[in-house]
């Protein structure tokens, strides 16, 4: 071989190095980009349009910054779901907030405010929670998000974390780039709790309950044990995957509401979970906000789901959760009665006995007294030829009417002799 063969094969030898050196470095490079691959594509936010009756609903909810609603949901999808709402429902909610004028708050917010510690609120602040890591949060929850200038917290069961696209779950990737986007806080929704297992009793929930397999029942102390390794391996997984100190955990479905388990073990849990978690978060029956009693590791909330979906629904619901001033009170001590009936009240019922047109009126009911009273009442006898009416704010001139009749229900505006319908 010529010194000159010998140099071609070295260059050819080198040329071959380098080529397999850069296929590398392209493996490398096209890895290092992969996970760009393994983030789902968003869909667009919906486009929603409040109706009249809505924004005026919006627009004359009453300002607050004592209480923390908290909101939470699930999946934001067309499954039909008892924990779903569609995207459509969830963007005119988002709306109705908006146009009410309520901020979003971040875990760190709440945590010093139910710990009584100085923070500060913005107006109308609301936390929105999405349990279960359900792929639709990044999907079809945060561009609805985005449009609207909120944060959330998404609350991930870890079992269901995994590196590869998943057409129902978050995996690591995603969660990265919520974390990215500074829209979201990740927290705990235990490792495998959020599921039900089968036992030699039938299928229970797995957190609140001592589980009897092979004739085995577990004692308290095993079934804490038990918690005590999965709230554990919840923290830890989100902290070596994701960087993540999580403050606050929600009690997975079906436990929401924990009636639905062992009430001896449920009695435990929020101690368990306030060993891992500073903050638990649950949704029960009552429309509750977070207030200064609240305690730390039960925290409740409204369910933005369910017969909440309706937007002005959800206002309501809200606006049932938020404590009201006792300084306006008024007790129903005294009834004047107008007309042919006569009206008998008790310790929280009136009773009107009806020989025609009746009226039964407060004496304490003066509309420059009343600025922010609730009355709930509770009406029957209603037919074909008898209705009853609510008056809200009545003067001589001008009132809002509630006319209850056997198939609907409507709500008028009367100014002098004019009267507007707002609702039916």
């Amino acid at each position: 071989m010529t010194d000159q063969q010998r140099s071609r094969l070295r260059a050819l030898v080198i040329i071959g190095i380098g080529v397999t050196i850069l296929g590398f470095l392209w493996t490398f490079v096209s890895m290092a980009t992969a996970p760009a691959d393994l983030v789902s594509a968003q869909a667009p936010a919906p486009a929603v349009a409040l109706s009249a009756n809505e924004l005026e609903t919006a627009q004359a909810f009453r300002p607050f910054d004592t209480a923390i609603p908290v909101l939470a949901y699930h999946d934001i999808t067309d499954s039909g779901s008892m924990d779903s709402i569609t995207p459509e429902q969830f963007a005119a909610q988002m709306s109705m907030l908006d146009q009410a004028g309520f901020s979003t708050v971040t875990l760190t917010q709440v945590r010093s405010f139910v710990r009584g510690a100085p923070v500060e609120l913005p107006g109308n602040p609301i936390l929105l929670t999405f349990d279960g890591g359900d792929l639709s949060t990044w999907v079809d929850a945060d561009p609805i998000l985005a449009q609207h200038g909120f944060n959330g917290v998404v609350l991930v069961a870890t079992s269901e974390l995994g590196t590869a696209l998943d057409p129902d779950h978050l995996n690591i990737d995603t969660l990265r780039r919520m974390l990215e986007s500074k829209r979201w806080e990740i927290g705990g929704n235990t490792h495998l709790g959020d599921r039900l297992v089968t036992t030699d009793t039938g299928d229970v929930p797995w957190l609140t309950n001592r589980l009897t397999i092979a004739g085995h029942t577990e004692t308290t102390d095993e079934w804490a044990q038990r918690v005590r390794t999965d709230l554990t391996t919840n923290r830890q997984v989100l902290q070596s995957e994701l960087g993540v100190d999580a403050v606050a955990m929600s009690y997975p479905s079906p436990l929401n509401n924990p009636s639905e388990g062992d009430a001896d073990l449920t009695a435990l849990l929020p101690a368990i979970i306030g060993e891992q978690f500073e903050l638990g978060l649950q949704t029960g029956e009552t429309l509750t906000s977070i207030d200064g009693s609240s305690v730390v590791t039960e925290l409740p909330r409204i369910r933005g789901f369910d017969v909440n979906t309706d937007p002005i629904a959800l206002i309501g619901a809200i606006d049932e959760s938020l404590p009201r001033p006792a300084v306006n009170s008024v007790t129903p001590s005294t009834w004047v009665a107008g007309g042919q009936g006569a009206c008998h009240s008790g310790v929280d019922t009136l009773v009107i006995s009806d020989e025609g047109e009746t009226v039964c009126r407060l004496e304490t009911a003066t509309a420059d007294r009343w600025t922010d009273v609730r009355v709930a009442t509770t009406i029957s006898g209603i037919s074909g030829n008898a209705s009853a009416s609510i008056r809200v704010r009545d003067t001589d001139t001008d009132r809002i009417e509630i006319s209850v009749h056997l198939d609907r229900m409507t709500v008028e505006e009367i100014a002098g002799d004019t009267r507007r319908l707002l609702a039916t």
